[in-house]
């Protein structure tokens, strides 16, 4: 015959159980939480320095292009690494100049650094394709000549 008390024992004993399974269960889920997070954080990072991941990764391909060519072919001179050199070195070229005009603009013009964040959106929405292909192409066209023209001063 069962008693009270080893009814009380068995619940006593399921409730405890229940607890340590609410807790881990807590415990799994703060964790997944964590991950959640950090992804988040690390996503928010790519986010805002992709033109320097970019650069970076960029660089490790331009350094390891050369390997990469003597693996698939034996022959090829270390110095003369062909056309596998030049995409990379294109890409470091072209986001060097992205990073080096979005500093300048920052540098020189705060106001319109702050307006380019803030405001610019909205009000390039506004206008009309023909005007926004002027105003972005002619801008990056100043700035590619002006980078032309240091370039060739350094020459």
């Amino acid at each position: 015959m069962i008693t009270n008390e080893s009814t009380y024992t068995v619940s006593g004993g399921l409730n405890r159980l229940g607890q340590t399974v609410y807790r881990s269960a807590q415990g799994v889920f703060r964790a997944i939480q964590d991950v959640y997070r950090s992804a988040q954080r690390v996503l928010r990072f790519a986010l805002r320095y992709k033109l320097g991941i970019m650069l970076i990764v960029s660089v490790l391909t331009f350094i390891a292009s050369g390997d990469v060519l003597r693996m698939v072919d034996v022959t090829a001179a270390p110095i003369d690494l062909g056309i596998l050199a030049v995409l990379p070195l294109s890409a470091i070229t072209v986001i060097s100049f992205l990073m080096l005009t979005e500093w300048l603009i920052a540098w020189q013009w705060p106001v319109l650094d702050a307006y380019q964040r803030n405001f610019l959106e909205k009000t390039f929405k506004h206008l009309l394709s023909w005007q926004k292909a002027l105003i972005y192409f002619s801008f990056y066209l100043a700035l590619l000549y002006s980078f032309i023209s240091v370039t060739k001063a350094f020459l």
